[in-house]
């Protein structure tokens, strides 16, 4: 008999996770057996590690230390540092140059709504950044306010006819491609391609409310990310039969873009390789993993009326090889014992109690086939069970004090 092991001998959940790093935080220490803060400190998250662990940690495999400023050198950020203003002129002469700049970019903004007039396919052309300042300046009235963002009830009271709406109207029709070229990358994440290019141009919109022309950059530059975050919400909201969270959804996309990346450089795809990768812990990549497994419906048609659910095959249910060698010998001891019976109560028996494989036959049908009354059938279907009886019990089918019914 084995001895029974202790309780104090089984290592505890901690123990296992303090072992676990200790052999992650290996991989990192240099020849000097040190390794640096940043590595102690991103094993210790990754195991979930309290600080008198990660102390622990810091004992096994000491910090480095960053290097001391030596004295007299100067910090990069103090010899970096900005100058003062020179004053109240300089800031009258940027803001006079930034009105002149803004009045040629509306000029060209309205060339380009001259342009529009005649023009069947906008989305074809592409607008200069020039335009684009100028039509978000159309679209806000004037220049004083161009950082403010315009809502939706504001562009929903414009006048048609108007040249502020037709100013939003150029601004999102010249870049709509880039809103159908983005929603491509994201096909087959469980929204359709129409479905896609809708919620691309709901970013589209957005930026083309929140742009402000003063910062330096361009529309497309600054619509790119409100319509991959429209996409992505979407994604995560309707792309798969259970909604999960959006904050889950992005886990999911950083873990499927890190397991790309490892089998990009021929790493393995394993648990910790993932979460360094990721900046998230063991349980987490376990969980994503589990969560983004794809789902389907098996009612989707497929081809010709043709249900998901009709083409898989379920756990097979075909009877194994005992099984089948037990039920021909049953079978074969039930007709030997049948055969002790007469003609009239063997076919009666058979048809009361559905040996033949059909329904189960009522008295009244049975007293049709043979022309007498249900009561006459009754007397000899109990005469021909008790034959049958002491037929199954001389060939082993039934026990001897068990009544058979």
């Amino acid at each position: 008999m084995a001895a029974p092991v202790l309780p104090s001998l089984v290592p505890s959940e901690a123990a296992k996770r303090l072992a676990s790093a200790r052999r992650m935080l290996a991989r990192y220490a240099d020849s000097g057996g040190t390794v640096s803060r940043l590595a102690r400190d991103g094993v210790a998250r990754l195991h979930g590690l309290s600080a008198a662990d990660t102390q622990g940690l810091t004992a096994d495999f000491p910090v480095t230390r960053p290097l001391p400023v030596r004295s007299g050198t100067v910090s990069p950020v103090a010899s970096a540092s900005p100058k003062p203003s020179s004053g109240k002129k300089r800031d009258r002469v940027s803001v006079s140059a930034l009105e002149a700049q803004h009045e040629g970019a509306v000029r060209a903004a309205r060339a380009a709504l001259e342009e529009d007039r005649w023009c069947r396919d906008r989305y074809k052309t592409l607008l200069k950044a020039e335009e684009e300042v100028g039509l978000a300046v159309l679209l806000r009235g004037g220049t004083g306010d161009l950082g403010r963002d315009v809502p939706k009830e504001e562009i929903a009271g414009l006048s048609r006819t108007g040249e502020r709406w037709r100013a939003y109207e150029c601004l999102v029709l010249h870049n709509q491609r880039l809103a159908w070229k983005i929603a491509r990358h994201y096909e087959g994440r469980g929204l359709d391609g129409d479905d896609l290019d809708q919620h691309g141009m709901f970013g589209l919109l957005r930026a083309a409310r929140k742009f402000d022309g003063s910062k330096g950059f361009k529309f497309s530059t600054y619509a790119t990310w409100w319509i991959k975050q429209s996409i992505s919400r979407a994604i995560a909201d309707e792309g798969t039969t259970i909604r999960i969270p959006v904050y889950i959804h992005e886990r999911v996309s950083k873990v499927a873009n890190a397991e790309r990346n490892l089998l990009n450089e021929g790493r393995p795809r394993t648990v910790d390789n993932v979460a360094y990768a990721t900046g998230l812990t063991f349980v987490q990549v376990e969980e994503v993993r589990r969560i983004s497994r794809p789902t389907d419906s098996l009612d989707r048609i497929i081809g010709d009326d043709t249900a998901l659910g009709n083409l898989i095959i379920g756990p097979s249910r075909l009877p194994g090889p005992l099984v089948v060698l037990l039920r021909k010998e049953l079978q074969a001891r039930v007709r030997l014992a049948l055969e002790g019976l007469v003609e009239r109560e063997r076919h009666i028996l058979i048809r009361r109690t559905g040996l033949d494989g059909d329904e189960p036959a009522t008295l009244e049908e049975l007293g049709v086939v043979f022309g007498v009354t249900r009561e006459r059938i009754r007397q000899v279907e109990s005469k021909a069970k008790a034959k049958f009886r002491g037929q199954a019990i001389r060939l082993g089918l039934a026990p001897s004090h068990r009544a058979l019914r």
